[in-house]
């Protein structure tokens, strides 16, 4: 007994000093993203980086500086809802780095935090499905050795973080906590995660299915998925597959019903916790025509630049082909086309055969692999299963396919522990080929994924920040971030807030019409105004009509009363004297209702005694 404790005991600190290696491989990788702690992130002009940072910035500005709600973006092309945005990040707790040490080192903080919770989740997630303390790291190793997360570090793609908080939150459903699983799904999404939330919905339900049917029957649909999976290109295998797929589901026998109450509870949590979240965001999703289905799905052919053997559109047009594409560096970084890059082909085939065997061995896990390996490929494979998942209500809207490789990469790192345990146990040797191998593609793939996100500190001869100057619009090359850091508008800028063109009155200093930010029509003046980011106070010397350059958009009221338009700007006609526009996103009391009743219902819950049983039981490996 002693014995065994003991070495259970050294097996965990072992466990534990492997975590902190890989928490410190990400540190090294990162390096403050090439420069110090306090030094500017690299951005340019209409960059991703340049839309985090002013709205990072923006948010900080409103907690700090003005002590109000921040709903308002008066900065980013003539004003841009803030709150309403998806990637607003204000109820995400992390947020308070930013507020404690400022935008800059504040994101380079939550950043590390992330990674560093990207291994904890991994690690526990690995546990969770059987897998030994060493093997579970897999997933945190396959993540931070290839181009994915990276790049998206690199391209300020920073809402893609916090994925740590899925398997977290996966592990919780299947331990039957669903109010700690809805709690980890919304924090993915208040990070500005509303892809990761999407995903992680999916995994859970993916699970939930796949755990109420008959799990000796279960295996039998690995087959044609992993043909699927394997057959990249073969369009002309899609008929068949497809008819054994059908003729396995047909197989199945529905054996529980009890994870199906777990992921409704789980669902309702989550939908009440993210309450301010998806009550304001409609109205701006409703503008841009985002809630408009897509008709087409993307299919994951985008190729590495020209000059790359095999050269557009060939790609994926086989499996060798795709893996010699997935394991080249010359793949793009961007996180916007193709599939992820391991800088190797050999953990993607290792840990595709871990997924095949997981799938055979324990469907509930390894069936869920095989799924976001199909999704991720798109139209690359013979059974292009995505474009039926493109059929739900709400991923009709996400386009963008091979960003399924986050799940399916982890995945892959899950598989190939799921291998080295399979080995290990029938020889020790093999354990220690595994953990060789490991140490090789650390080596060859991390220095590499470490150059995706050191973008270096930012170029010199860049515009001087203004100081002492009222708020206006301006044009020119300063970037966004450094136009607020001025308190300056930008108008020539890209927000993600998916306005339309920004409206026909807007104007900037330096052009000809420009008449200030605030005038009055007639008698035609300027008059003073002060903008903060969820209001504009006008002073009127006599009573007139009123126009802010800044976009009207619903939710603006005057003095509590609807605001007019014109040419796109917010008018309004008022008596002379003081006045303040105020923005309220529509939906947001209800909102911010349902939000502290769905964080009531998690601390309530966390209170009850255990009344649900786990959906699945694990038995991880020493």
């Amino acid at each position: 007994m002693y014995q065994s404790r003991r070495d259970d005991f050294l097996r965990l600190l072992l466990s534990l000093g492997v975590g902190l290696l890989l928490c410190g491989l990400a540190f090294w990788q990162f390096d403050w993203l090439g420069t110090d702690l306090a030094s500017e992130i690299s951005h340019g002009k209409n960059e991703d980086w340049d839309w985090q940072l002013t709205m990072y910035e923006v948010t900080r500005l409103g907690v700090v500086e003005f002590g109000e709600l921040p709903t308002w973006n008066p900065f980013t092309q003539g004003g841009v809802p803030l709150l309403a945005n998806p990637e607003f990040p204000l109820f995400y707790p992390p947020f308070v780095l930013i507020v404690l040490f400022g935008t800059t080192a504040g994101i380079k903080l939550w950043i590390l935090f992330h990674t560093g919770l990207l291994v904890l989740g991994c690690y526990i997630a690995g546990r969770e499905i059987g897998l030994s303390r060493l093997s579970s790291h897999g997933a945190s190793i396959a993540i931070l050795c290839s181009a994915f997360v990276p790049a998206f570090i690199g391209y300020g793609h920073i809402m893609f973080l916090p994925l740590g908080w899925l398997p977290l939150a996966w592990v919780a459903y299947r331990r039957g906590a669903w109010h700690l699983s809805a709690l980890a799904l919304s924090l993915s999404f208040l990070a500005g995660g509303h892809y990761l939330l999407l995903y992680g919905a999916l995994w859970i339900g993916l699970d939930a299915f796949f755990g109420s049917i008959d799990l000796h029957r279960a295996k039998w649909l690995a087959l044609p998925l992993a043909l699927n999976g394997l057959a990249i290109g073969q369009i002309w295998l899609g008929i068949p597959i497809l008819a054994a797929l059908i003729l396995a589901i047909l197989y199945q026998r529905f054996s529980s019903w009890g994870g199906y109450k777990i992921l409704l509870y789980t669902g309702l949590t989550a939908l009440l916790l993210l309450g301010v979240k998806l009550a304001t965001a409609p109205s701006l999703f409703e503008r841009a025509e985002r809630l408009t289905a897509q008709t087409s799905t993307s299919i994951a052919d985008a190729c590495p630049d020209e000059g790359v053997i095999p050269s557009p559109p060939d790609c994926y047009s086989s499996p060798v082909v795709a893996l010699s594409v997935m394991s080249s560096e010359r793949e793009r970084f961007s996180g916007h086309e193709g599939q992820n890059v391991f800088y190797s082909s050999w953990p993607v085939v290792l840990g595709f055969i871990g997924i095949v065997a997981m799938a055979w061995i324990n469907p509930s896990v390894g069936l869920i692999g095989l799924l976001f390996w199909s999704f991720g490929w798109g139209g690359a494979t013979p059974v292009n299963l995505l474009e039926l998942l493109h059929r739900l209500p709400g991923f009709d809207h996400i386009r963008v396919v091979e960003r399924y490789s986050l799940i399916w990469t982890l995945f892959v790192g899950w598989g190939c522990g799921y291998l080295a345990d399979y080995f290990a146990r029938r020889r020790w040797v093999w354990g220690v080929v595994a953990g060789a191998l490991a140490l090789w593609w650390i080596y060859i793939s991390a220095p590499k994924s470490a150059l995706a996100q050191r973008t270096g500190p930012m170029p010199s001869g860049r515009p001087v920040l203004l100081e002492d100057e009222p708020f206006r619009q301006l044009e020119g090359d300063r970037t966004n971030f450094e136009a607020v850091r001025s308190n300056q508008g930008k108008l020539d800028c890209w927000t993600t807030a998916w306005l339309e063109d920004p409206a026909e009155g807007l104007s900037a200093v330096g052009r000809a019409d420009y008449r200030g930010e605030a005038w009055l029509m007639d008698p035609s003046m300027s008059v003073p105004a002060t903008f903060t980011t969820s209001e504009i106070v006008v002073t009127l010397p006599v009573a007139g009509e009123v126009i802010i350059n800044q976009n009207w958009y619903k939710g603006w009221s005057v003095d509590g009363h609807d605001v007019g338009r014109y040419r796109g700007l917010l008018s309004a006609n008022l008596p002379s004297g003081e006045h303040t526009f105020t923005y309220r996103p529509p939906g947001l009391f209800l909102g911010l209702l349902a939000s502290f009743f769905g964080v009531f219902v998690v601390l309530a819950r966390g209170l009850w005694p255990r009344g649900v049983r786990p959906t699945s039981e694990s038995d991880p490996q020493r």
